[in-house]
């Protein structure tokens, strides 16, 4: 629905003495949820004040005794109901620091924030706060924290306390949260420990029983670190932590976790620069627990990251991340969006099975008013989570001397690669995937979801205006288990493109395209298909002015399905017509006359979308407009135009206009 909020803030700060301040603000706002409507208009309006006073940490002295120095705050705020803001005003963490849960009806709100603190000497800092939210009638909320720093020259102390009590008509709760830390140096060495709890109670009103939100744990983590030796950083960890749920309305103890984790780093020499952090947890969950079907498990988390710049012809880095999790099968599930949103339509029930399966969605580029997405099943099971991948980059130019003759044959010669894997198992042998035993990836027994993903690049003279050239190779091959079944599929491109500048006024981009598409898939599904395409694309652009363009792109290929018994054949060509013209630093104006033509063998095939790409079989037409144009810094108008005339249907036509104001 189209809305309308504005607000209007009036903000007073006033310097009392020096490190001594008040501040006032008041805001208001208007809000109209929809501006069709009439309706309900009195409940557009809200306001909003704040009150807020600080005087700086100052030193206090009784006679010849120094207190040390002390600080205070106070605020004092209050938002109507109805009031909104452009932004957030509150901390992300405030509806848990002060253990808000969502109302159905929005409420008045009143906040008292009081904070004192205390600087006895320069190494001691404490400060403690006392803040309630009010919220309508019936929520309420106290909050108590108390922050303690103690630092000197080689060691320092940190500690949190936190105590939030709230209560409304229905529930009451308590919640303590603790945070600490300690550290001692000496040397290189660094010795401490981090230290974390909560203790959650929350219980129906008038009752002693626990609500199933209830938690309670306690984590202490004692570590050692060398901080610096040759570029080398390690940190070795131990993790120990009881964990506490509430069973039958009692909190019981839940598990014990104990566990290592070690840190690497690396950043001795310019030429390298890496991280490693490996994480041993085992959870051990206890005998009541065990009964409600909670299993021991071991997590185990391998992260690595490194950047290589060993002489200036290579360049590359290295990412490696492993983990232990549980995880579910997929499941394809269509999702009705506004006509012209989505990217398929639905034919109806083919198969008479009274479901929205994959065979009764067709893919489109027009007009489309569903989505695909994919979303796991209720059943989990343990897997191993491995995602790699590497990059690298070679300029050949540097690799000899640019006056000998094999440095000027090379000279023009750069190169990229990358290599990218991901790998969700239920391979036992969890050895077999961290290893990077490939024998055992995208295995239909145990793989879940991999994707193995390869492109090469060969540029001639890289970026060069008058001419450049570039050969490609790239390749993926997945498998996925869904919950109807296998998917298999393999992808890959072997291409040439060559860009050259004819004179000043005329370029060329041309591209020469062998693809390679298959899918394997269950019998059932009408997706499955073998297509192999090769195809020639032409695209000439003339400047006649530095704000013109005139550009005309011709393209010819032929794609084949050898999936049928009789192979479907498609040939295509395809003649493009566009002219721009651009306002320098303010807006663009695109006009563009398409022309494609398919030409089928005769066959009766399912023809996958793959092979059209919403085209029909025999002539379409498309004509487009696109105009951006700046109407100030903060005003952004688009206007655009589609129109199609595909095959023997009739011409559609498509038109949207829109401004966009920023603030």
């Amino acid at each position: 629905m189209p809305e309308s909020k504005q607000l209007a803030d009036f903000s007073l700060n006033y310097k009392l003495d020096k490190g001594m301040t008040l501040q006032l603000e008041i805001a208001g706002s208007d809000w109209n949820q929809n501006t069709f409507s009439n309706i309900n208009q009195n409940d557009d309006y809200g306001y909003a004040r704040n009150l807020f006073f600080k005087m700086d940490p100052r030193k206090i002295e009784i006679g010849n005794i120094n207190l040390g120095q002390i600080g205070f705050s106070y605020k004092d705020r209050y938002i109507e109901s109805t009031f909104t803001s452009l932004d957030r005003i509150d901390s992300i963490e405030y509806d848990r620091d002060y253990n808000i849960s969502d109302s159905a009806a929005a409420e008045n709100e009143e906040l008292r924030e009081f904070n004192l603190t205390l600087i006895p000497i320069s190494e001691l800092n404490i400060n403690s706060s006392y803040s309630s939210v009010q919220r309508g009638g019936d929520f309420s909320s106290d909050r108590f924290n108390n922050t303690v720093n103690y630092s000197g020259k080689n060691y320092s102390l940190n500690y949190n306390l936190d105590y939030v009590s709230s209560d409304d008509s229905s529930y009451q709760s308590s919640w303590i949260r603790q945070k600490g830390s300690g550290n001692y140096s000496f040397g290189i060495f660094k010795t401490g420990f981090d230290f974390l709890a909560e203790d959650k109670l929350d219980k129906q009103s008038g009752t002693d029983t626990l609500l199933s939100t209830s938690l309670k744990y306690y984590e202490i983590d004692p570590y050692i670190n060398l901080m610096n030796f040759y570029g080398f950083k390690i940190t070795a960890k131990y993790i120990l932590r009881d964990d506490f749920l509430p069973l039958s309305g009692i909190m019981m103890k839940l598990s014990t976790s104990t566990g290592e984790d070690f840190e690497l780093a690396y950043n001795g020499i310019k030429q390298v620069n890496s991280t490693l952090n490996i994480t041993v947890v085992n959870k051990d969950y206890e005998e009541a627990f065990k009964n409600e079907g909670y299993l021991n498990s071991q997590t185990i988390l391998v992260n690595s990251q490194t950047r290589f710049n060993f002489w200036s012809p290579i360049s590359g880095d290295f990412y490696y991340q492993v983990s232990t999790q549980k995880s579910a099968k997929l499941q394809q599930v269509f999702v009705k969006v506004a006509e012209g949103t989505g990217n398929y339509i639905y034919l109806g029930d083919l198969n008479h099975d009274g479901l929205l399966d994959a065979n009764d969605f067709q893919q489109t580029l027009y007009d489309g008013d569903y989505v695909m997405v994919t979303v796991p099943t209720t059943q989990l099971y343990p897997v191993i989570d491995l995602k790699t991948s590497t990059h690298w980059r070679l300029n050949y130019r540097d690799m000899a001397d640019k006056n000998s003759l094999l440095g000027k044959i090379l000279k023009p010669f750069t190169s990229e690669l990358q290599w990218r894997i991901e790998e969700n198992s239920q391979e036992p042998d969890y050895a077999k995937i961290y290893l990077l035993d490939f024998s055992y990836f995208q295995n239909p027994a145990e793989t879940i979801n991999g994707t193995n993903y390869f492109q090469h690049d060969l540029f001639l003279f890289e970026n060069d205006p008058v001419f450049s050239a570039r050969i490609r190779y790239n390749q993926t091959k997945s498998l996925n288990q869904y919950s109807s079944g296998l998917e298999s599929a393999y992808n890959r491109e072997r291409s040439i493109r060559l860009n050259f500048k004819l004179i000043k006024e005329i370029s060329n981009q041309t591209d020469i395209v062998n693809e390679t598409d298959n899918l394997g898939a269950p019998v059932t599904s009408i997706d499955k298909r073998e297509i192999t395409g090769n195809s020639i694309t032409s695209n000439f652009s003339y400047y006649p002015e530095q704000e013109i363009e005139f550009g005309f792109k011709l393209s010819t290929g032929q794609k084949q399905n050898d999936l049928p018994a009789i192979p479907t054949i498609i040939n295509l060509n395809s003649q493009t017509l566009s002219f721009t013209y651009s306002f320098a630093g303010i807006g663009r104006l695109k006009v563009e006359f398409e022309r494609d033509e398919l030409d089928l063998n005769n066959t009766d095939n399912y023809i996958p979308f793959q092979m059209t790409e919403s085209n029909l079989i025999g002539k379409n037409f498309y004509w487009r407009l696109n105009f951006d144009y700046k109407l100030s810094s903060n005003l952004q108008s688009t206007v655009s135009y589609t129109g199609r005339l595909q095959a023997a249907s009739q011409a559609v036509h498509t038109a949207k206009a829109e401004i966009r104001a920023y603030f």
